[in-house]
């Protein structure tokens, strides 16, 4: 899945009023890297340090989340993902690393709302691109890949959709 495609499928989902267009996406997106970050830390608390199947399971499905957010905030921001999913190559991040870049991004993406001006959408781009990055180089350590969790994600969502249930709290809906 390209991740133009990714973006046009996720946001046939949005289910928010467009009078929060932006704002809705931009804290979306910090809680669920919020999430993502939770789910990393408990594996030095809870974990012994070790990465457990369990504990994959739950960061692939934030990520899931992580991905939804990014799509929807940058579809607002009339600006186009790139079909570009491919991991730097000169370099590879720890777990923990990659959670405190996606935290410093997701931090950069509120603050350019919080100051929002029409029309500077480019200027979150940096930003939002480098999210999928870094969430792709997280799924290595889970032993996935950005594009089945991107699919995963549109197969639960698309669920949600056709059940009634896309609104609510948690994610066994």
């Amino acid at each position: 899945m390209k991740l133009s495609d990714y973006q046009l499928a996720a946001y046939k989902t949005a289910a928010y009023p467009r009078e929060h267009a932006i704002v809705y996406p931009s804290m979306g997106l910090a809680g669920e890297i919020g999430e993502v970050c939770n789910k990393a830390k408990k594996i030095i608390r809870d974990d012994g340090g070790v990465l457990t199947d369990a504990r994959k399971a739950q960061i692939r499905k934030e990520v899931g989340g992580v991905l939804w957010y990014v799509a929807a905030l940058t579809t607002d921001l009339n600006q186009q993902l790139r079909n570009d999913w491919a991991l730097p190559t000169k370099q590879f991040m720890d777990i923990n690393k990659c959670c405190l870049r996606l935290s410093y991004h997701a931090g950069k993406i509120a603050g350019l709302t919080d100051g929002h001006v029409e029309g500077d959408g480019v200027l979150y781009m940096t930003h939002l691109s480098a999210v999928p990055h870094l969430c792709s180089m997280l799924l290595r350590h889970l032993g996935t890949d950005i594009e089945t969790v991107a699919q995963e994600n549109i197969d639960i969502l698309t669920s949600r959709v056709e059940r009634g249930t896309l609104h609510g709290d948690g994610d066994n809906r």
